[in-house]
């Protein structure tokens, strides 16, 4: 069966990428298990009203509060790679608005192969905007 990284969105949670998922995840029952990974860095707020009502927090986002800096989009990778090599490996990567920009970032930095980043054997990036 194949494994498939889930990445929520900027200021939301793993419980509203499960939900935003669901119909995939029925779809793709019995072919396929979706594992979900909460960011690292904490959010103040949710990303909006809807988001609030959705999903209870904590919200989560990529990268540190603020202006993103390539320090902390590098912590939101590395947050990533440890949980591939201790869950993994995925079959595919799953990211939604600001989830799907990592996921895209991860399978980039390994296609590159730059240092410190391990094999993921990740096979695609699916990306939703």
């Amino acid at each position: 069966m194949k494994k498939i990284l889930c990445l929520h969105g900027y200021r939301t949670n793993t419980d509203l990428m499960k939900f935003q998922c669901a119909l995939i995840e029925e779809n793709l029952r019995g072919q396929a298990e979706f594992d979900y990974l909460e960011a690292p860095f904490v959010s103040d707020a949710p990303y909006d009203a809807i988001v609030g009502m959705l999903a209870e927090p904590p919200y989560y986002q990529w990268s540190e509060r603020g202006k993103p800096t390539m320090q902390g989009l590098f912590t939101g990778v590395q947050h990533i790679e440890d949980y591939v090599r201790k869950h993994g490996p995925f079959s595919a990567i799953l990211g939604f608005s600001q989830g799907g920009a990592m996921a895209i970032l991860v399978a980039a930095l390994q296609r590159r192969q730059l240092e410190g980043l391990p094999e993921l054997r990740i096979s695609e990036a699916l990306y939703n905007a």
